[in-house]
């Protein structure tokens, strides 16, 4: 919302005490406000679940997490997602919780993401003055968070839809090389 980079939930938090939030609210804001998009590889379907939990890596942090998909996606392994996730809230189950519906990933190889990531992280930390002496963990965490500009990621699931089925929705193309969205504008030469 403003030049700090708060968040809805960081502001609800704020006021939290003033709106009689009870705490069990409050700690599911505090974990709402904290979670951010990621680029995720499905590693397979949870065994112990009759519920359809997904088994999920994260892309360039490797962080596991088994969590529940509210839509019903279950995806097949090596497919790769951008989601927004949770981890289990303590005390509330032993499971995360995919809070978007999956954005799946196709039209671009894994090693392509892998590239975009690298060097987008290389350059993301010279554009934001709070980086310097951030790790690749804490880049990573502010680039899917925030973007490098304010819109960057509707404008890239905009540019990049691809088509839906009802448990998720498909994106193609690699964000900052525009000739592989979908939907980026095309330069004509003039006429």
């Amino acid at each position: 919302f403003g030049p700090d980079d708060e968040t809805m939930g960081d502001c609800i938090l704020h006021v939290a005490g003033e709106l009689g939030l009870d705490g069990r609210m409050v700690e599911v804001l505090a974990c709402l406000a904290a979670s951010r998009m990621g680029v995720f590889v499905v590693e397979d379907h949870a065994a112990e679940s009759a519920g359809g939990l997904v088994r999920l890596r994260e892309f360039v942090t490797g962080d596991r997490l088994v969590a529940e998909v509210p839509s019903g996606h279950r995806g097949v392994p090596g497919e790769l997602w951008f989601a927004r996730t949770l981890p289990p809230l303590p005390g509330a189950a032993d499971h995360g919780l995919v809070v978007t519906t999956p954005y799946v990933l196709r039209g671009a190889l894994r090693a392509d993401w892998s590239l975009y990531l690298r060097r987008t992280l290389a350059s993301y930390a010279a554009g934001v003055p709070e980086a310097d002496g951030w790790d690749e963990r804490a880049r990573l965490h502010h680039l899917l968070k925030y973007g490098p500009t304010p819109h960057y990621w509707h404008e890239f699931v905009m540019l990049g839809y691809d088509g839906f089925i009802h448990e998720a929705i498909f994106l193609a193309g690699i964000p900052d090389i525009p000739a592989s969205l979908p939907h980026a504008p095309r330069l004509t030469p003039d006429a």
